[in-house]
């Protein structure tokens, strides 16, 4: 639910963030110091709560998108996951202040017509928020599956090709797998502690062609 994001740390990832267009600002074109972008305000309420986001660099929102139903998600690249986060802040009364920043490289999607978050409630999540060291601690087992995952489809193209892939080609397979894994949610069912390692007990020798860079 939206209430639980008041518990996340500042610059928190928050993975999907779901509920009803409440309300939505104009958005304002504005230039900065790696070139001109634009900023939008709305606020995404739910059964709990209501929440302020700060879209930059994203489309632009009309105000006839008001009691739609919105969804904001984070997208995987190189460097993890990215484009929706937790901002705490001190206004200029000197009070502190949370909203989510959403930037160009979040997912936005809006239903028009949909029923009101709080009748949406009962069928899925508001959000899905986790704590940093949760969260990275749950992607990584995630990411530890995709490589597994990735080996046996490197295994196969050798037995079908006669040829090992190229270390370019392995690693776009294992990226992959784990964008459509964490778009399926799956990052979720991941356990948060990594799995202890340990000496091999046995050479592969299959093992040895894996590229790994």
């Amino acid at each position: 639910m939206i209430a639980d994001l008041m518990n996340l740390p500042d610059k928190a990832q928050v993975l999907e963030l779901h509920g009803t267009l409440k309300s939505v600002w104009p958005r304002e074109n504005k230039d900065g110091n790696y070139g001109p972008y634009t900023t939008q305000n709305i606020v995404v309420s739910d059964s709990s709560g209501q929440v302020m986001v700060g879209l930059r660099s994203q489309g632009e929102i009309p105000q006839s998108a008001r009691q739609s139903a919105i969804k904001i998600a984070c997208t995987s690249g190189e460097r993890g996951l990215s484009g929706l986060a937790v901002r705490r802040y001190t206004d200029k009364a000197g009070q502190p202040k949370m909203l989510l920043q959403a930037t160009g490289q979040a997912s936005v999607t809006i239903t028009a017509g949909s029923a009101p978050a709080t009748a949406a409630a009962a069928q899925a999540p508001a959000h899905v928020a986790v704590d940093p060291k949760t969260g990275l601690g749950k992607a990584s087992n995630l990411m530890l599956a995709c490589i597994d995952a990735g080996d046996n489809v490197y295994r196969h193209y050798m037995h079908t090709h006669g040829e090992p892939m190229e270390a370019a080609h392995y690693q776009a397979v294992v990226s992959t797998l784990f964008i459509w894994a964490d778009k399926q949610g799956m990052v979720l069912a991941m356990p948060t502690v990594l799995p202890k390692e340990c000496a091999p007990t046995s050479h592969d020798a299959a093992d040895d062609d894996v590229p790994m860079e």
